[in-house]
C-alpha cells in the first residue's frame, strides 16, 4: 500500500479543516470582545423603533412573550403583532394586553389571501403599519434575553447602517432530538453570523434581526420571491445585505431564546421551507459554506478508513497516524465551538460533535433535495 498517496490528501484536508476553525470560526468570540471593549456606537438618542411580530396561531407563546417585548428598556418603540383572523383568543388576548401598553398595535391577514404567503403577507402588513424607519423582527416563540434587548440592536443603527443581525438559540432541553436541533441552529447561525463578521453577509435567521424600512421598499419587499412560500428573512437578507451595511450583534443581553418545539412536525416543516428558499440564495457564501462540509465529510471518511486499513494490514503507522488526526480535529472543534456556544449562549455537548458530523450534513441533504420539490 501506497501511504504516501493516502498521507497527502488527508493531511491537505485537516490543513482546511484547521484554517476554517482556526480562522473563520473564531471571528465571532473575536468580535464580540472587541465590540465589549469598544465604547457604544449610539448610547443616546436612540431612534425610534418598530418591533414586528407575525403570529401563526400561537396564542400561549404570545401571551408568554410578548409582555417581555413590551417590558423594553427603550425611550420610543412601537410592538406590531400581525395574526389570523380566525384567531379569536389572540385577538382577545391582544385588545386585552393593549389596555396595559400604549405602544402595542395589531392587526389580521384575512382569510382571502389565497395562495399568497402567509408569513411575506404578514410581514409586509406590519412594515406598512409602522410608524418608524428602524424595524426590528422576532416571532412569537422568541423571549428576549433582557430588557435592553432593543438598546443593543438599536446602538448599531448608524447612517452607514442598513442591516443588524442577531442570535437566537433554542433552550436548553435533554432530550436527544432537542440536543440535535440546538445544535443544528447553533451551527447554521455561527455560519451565517460569520460571514457577517467577514462582510461577507449571506443569509439570517429571522428570530431576531432589523433592517431599515427603506431597504425593504427600494427593493420592491418580496416581489422578487413570490414563487416560493418563505424567504422573508433569509433571501430578503440576501438581496438587500452587502458588506457595508451590514452589522451583527451578540452581546449577552441582545441575544433571545426560542421555546423548543414540542412537535416535530414544526421543525421539520421550518427545515423544508427554509431549505426551499435557501436555493434562492446568491454569494459565495453558498461555496464558501460547501466547502466546509464537504472537507470535513471526507476528512472523516479518509481517517477512519485509515484506521480500519492500518488495522486490517497491520500497519500500526497508518492507524496511529489516522486515529491522532482525527483525535485532533475533535479537540479541535470542541474548544471552538464550545467558546462560541458561550458567546451565543448556545448549549453544546461537545461529547456528542463526532455524531452531530456525520448526522446535520446527511439531515440537511435530505431536506435540501425535498425542498426543491415542495410546490
Amino acid at each position: 500500500m501506497n501511504v504516501l498517496a493516502f498521507l497527502l490528501p488527508v493531511s491537505v484536508l485537516f490543513a482546511i479543516q484547521m484554517a476554517y476553525y482556526l480562522f473563520f470560526f473564531t471571528r465571532l468570540p473575536k468580535y464580540g470582545k472587541t465590540r465589549q471593549q469598544a465604547p457604544n456606537d449610539r448610547t443616546d438618542n436612540l431612534p425610534p423603533v418598530s418591533v414586528i411580530i407575525v403570529a401563526d396561531d400561537l396564542y400561549e407563546k404570545l401571551e408568554k412573550n410578548l409582555p417581555l417585548v413590551l417590558q423594553q428598556d427603550y425611550p420610543q418603540f412601537e410592538v406590531i403583532v400581525v395574526y389570523d383572523q380566525s384567531s379569536y383568543e389572540t385577538d382577545v388576548l391582544l385588545s386585552q394586553t393593549r389596555l396595559q401598553y400604549s405602544n402595542l398595535y395589531h392587526t389580521f391577514v384575512p382569510d382571502q389571501r389565497k395562495q399568497l404567503s402567509h408569513r411575506k403577507l404578514g410581514v409586509t402588513m406590519g412594515i406598512k403599519a409602522s410608524h418608524h424607519d428602524w424595524l426590528v423582527f422576532t416571532t412569537p416563540s422568541c423571549s428576549p434575553a433582557s430588557n435592553q434587548w432593543l438598546r443593543q440592536m438599536a446602538r448599531n443603527f448608524t447612517n452607514d447602517t442598513g442591516v443588524v443581525l442577531g442570535s437566537a438559540q433554542y433552550s436548553n432541553s435533554s432530550r436527544f432530538w432537542h440536543r440535535y436541533i440546538q445544535f443544528d441552529l447553533f451551527f447554521h447561525q455561527l455560519c451565517l453570523l460569520g460571514l457577517a463578521a467577514i462582510h461577507r453577509p449571506y443569509s439570517a435567521i429571522g428570530s431576531n434581526m432589523a433592517y431599515h424600512k427603506r431597504l425593504f421598499m427600494s427593493n420592491g419587499g418580496f416581489s422578487h420571491q413570490l414563487n416560493i412560500e418563505r424567504g422573508e428573512d433569509n433571501v430578503l437578507v440576501n438581496e438587500i445585505a452587502t458588506p457595508d451595511n451590514t452589522r451583527i450583534e451578540i452581546s449577552p443581553s441582545s441575544l433571545v431564546n426560542i421555546d423548543t418545539p414540542k412537535y416535530t412536525t414544526t421543525w421539520h416543516n421550518e427545515k423544508i421551507y427554509r431549505a426551499q428558499s435557501n436555493h434562492r440564495l446568491r454569494g459565495a457564501g453558498r461555496l464558501w459554506l460547501f466547502c466546509e462540509v464537504a472537507s470535513r465529510l471526507l476528512f472523516l471518511c479518509l481517517v477512519i478508513a485509515g484506521i480500519i486499513m492500518g488495522v486490517l494490514l497491520h500497519h500500526n503507522s497508518l492507524m496511529v497516524f489516522s486515529a491522532s488526526l482525527l483525535l485532533a480535529h475533535w479537540v479541535m472543534q470542541a474548544v471552538v465551538l464550545k467558546i462560541n456556544s458561550k458567546v451565543l449562549n448556545a448549549h453544546v455537548n461537545i461529547l456528542l460533535i463526532p455524531l452531530w458530523n456525520v448526522l446535520m450534513p446527511m439531515v440537511d441533504l435530505y431536506y435540501d433535495i425535498k425542498g426543491r420539490h415542495v410546490r
